[in-house]
């Protein structure tokens, strides 16, 4: 299905077994959290149902029937249908993966898997391989897939161009994980447990943002089966207690005039942003640190710096504008991508935070009290830096070229655009003199904006 229809909403098979089935549930340590007395009361009175319906239905079984793979003759049908279907889908799936979703290879699968299954069956049921004549069956059997099938890739339902109207969204989820959807939709039923920032994905209440969550839903579906940007789900509860969930390729850019007011908003800073609405109190320690450098992070922990820092870090957040606060790779500064905050709270739980180039207020702070030299990357640490050909068809010993002049280096460190693996890749390596080997590496691309220095170097790769 993720396949046929644009916008479905798969999910890891692993996370739904272990949400779907009590006895995983169990085994992966939840189940203290969701096996209550009552639940338990529910299983055990099913199992003696079952019990009971077995041992009635035993009772019902002719004697000359005992050595039959089916007992009665009404599942005959079923389990011979069902056989073919469930080898169906395994072979499908099977195919899909091994061809990424190519359409011939996903029905020729079907077809084999279908036509193993149903002979195999027929075989069990007949106890005999002359089962050829029976293909009349497996026709009709065929006939109502292929309808299935056909109405599916049409979408005779309606099921991708449904948007639901705001005023029936009691919320919805906007995020990269589903996981993370599940987590905290259990989470309601658990007593004292409450939806809470949860990494992956935020939740939507106030009526101006779900409008414009299904203005962004709609901006999606003009353009199907597009793969520009991250995926993201969009699960919507709706006033009946239903849901409605997509999964679609976000394009930030594209679909800007939607989402600029939802990363703008309030609701939305708050539940991204945790220390908008954290007191300081709260906060145990916080470390600055860039993967960039073998720097040691810097680790407030004195209460007033706490203080000082958090109150400068939410004024940031709130005045960040939805440029800034965008999330694709190619729009994020070099310096969000590698310089990071982790606040713990007093209850041992973190946060971590990008440290962007919009947080004005928090730089000027960390210059002023000389953390920024102390714990990120500075232009003049860098002795030079050596730029190679990527790809799979580069020689290793292809030429590379050494970059030693202060403002082309600084030019490295700071420009970054959208990465497009089409086009000509560069390695950029960053040396110090504290280290032999580079502490540092960033591909660029060949077509980026370059100065004219800097293009004139890259010329010599050609």
């Amino acid at each position: 299905l993720r396949h046929l229809l644009y916008g479905y909403a798969g999910v890891n098979r692993n996370i739904s077994l272990t949400y779907d089935f009590p006895l995983m549930l169990l085994l992966d340590g939840a189940g203290r959290d969701f096996f209550t007395a009552w639940n338990v009361i529910i299983y055990l009175l099913v199992a003696i149902l079952f019990l009971v319906a077995a041992a009635y239905v035993y009772k019902l079984r002719h004697a000359e029937a005992a050595g039959e793979v089916i007992a009665f003759a009404g599942m005959r049908p079923v389990f011979k249908y069902g056989v073919a279907a469930c080898t169906m889908l395994l072979a499908g799936m099977y195919f899909t993966s091994v061809s990424r979703g190519s359409l011939p290879v996903t029905i020729a699968g079907y077809l084999i898997g279908s036509l193993l299954g149903y002979f195999t069956a027929e075989v069990l049921l007949q106890k005999s391989l002359k089962v050829w004549s029976s293909y009349r069956g497996y026709l009709g059997y065929a006939a109502v897939v292929a309808v299935l099938f056909i109405g599916i890739v049409i979408d005779i339902t309606g099921y991708v161009h449904r948007v639901p109207a705001p005023e029936r969204v009691q919320k919805v989820y906007l995020g990269s994980d589903m996981y993370t959807w599940l987590h905290l939709e259990k989470m309601k039923s658990v007593p004292g447990q409450n939806e809470e920032y949860y990494e992956g994905g935020y939740f939507f209440k106030d009526d101006e943002n779900i409008k414009n969550i299904t203005l962004l839903h709609r901006c999606l579906l003009e353009k199907p089966r597009m793969k520009e940007g991250s995926s993201r789900y969009i699960i919507y509860t709706l006033d009946n207690g239903r849901y409605l969930s997509r999964q679609y390729y976000l394009d930030e850019e594209r679909c800007a005039f939607a989402l600029k007011p939802i990363y703008e908003s309030l609701e939305y800073k708050k539940a991204r942003f945790p220390v908008v609405m954290q007191a300081p109190t709260e906060i145990k320690w916080i470390e600055i640190g860039d993967h960039r450098t073998f720097k040691k992070p810097v680790c407030l922990t004195d209460s007033e710096e706490i203080k000082e820092f958090a109150a400068r870090l939410k004024n940031d957040v709130l005045e960040a504008t939805f440029e800034e606060l965008m999330t694709e790779p190619g729009n994020r500064s070099v310096l969000e991508e590698n310089a990071y905050m982790r606040i713990k709270d007093a209850h041992e739980k973190e946060i971590h935070y990008a440290l962007r180039p919009a947080y004005r207020t928090v730089l000027a702070w960390l210059k002023e009290k000389g953390y920024y030299e102390q714990a990120l990357l500075l232009p003049e640490e860098v002795d030079f830096v050596e730029l190679s050909l990527l790809g799979p068809q580069v020689d290793p010993s292809s030429r590379r070229i050494k970059i030693e002049d202060p403002r082309l280096i600084e030019e490295l460190l700071s420009i970054n655009e959208r990465l497009d693996y089409k086009d000509g890749m560069i390695n950029a390596a960053f040396y110090g003199e504290k280290a032999g080997n580079p502490f540092f590496h960033r591909t660029i691309s060949r077509k980026w904006s370059f100065s004219e220095a800097l293009e004139q170097c890259l010329k010599q790769l050609d």
